[in-house]
């Protein structure tokens, strides 16, 4: 195992686990999130505490599932539309109107003149 792959999957055992001796060992002192949860630093200290707070969100994760960073596991991807019917994006109903009036909008369209 490389030893990139070696540091992330310590990390995301740590992340899972709320390790945070590992997690102290692997990050940067002066680290910054950039994505804190609400109310946190954007600091290791947060960092820690977000860790922890989602250990405690979700108390059953651990380390039975597969890591996402294990060489040659590869996850199920869909391309199927997920979203309820109620909830389609207007660009696919503006794309139909589009090829129905020619793929031009009105406005780009000449304007017929009488003479």
């Amino acid at each position: 195992m490389s030893d990139n792959v070696e540091i992330i999957t310590r990390f995301e055992h740590a992340f899972r686990a709320a390790d945070q001796a590992t997690i102290d060992e692997l990050c940067d002192p002066g680290l910054v999130d950039h994505n804190p949860a609400p109310d946190h630093e954007p600091t290791l200290a947060g960092f820690k505490k977000k860790v922890a707070g989602f250990k405690a969100s979700f108390p059953d994760i651990g380390d039975d599932g597969p890591s996402t960073s294990s060489p040659g596991v590869r996850y199920p991807s869909s391309t199927k539309n997920t979203r309820p019917s109620g909830f389609r994006q207007s660009a696919t109903r503006d794309q139909k109107d589009s090829k129905r009036s020619g793929g031009t909008c009105e406005s780009q369209k000449p304007k017929k003149t009488t003479s």
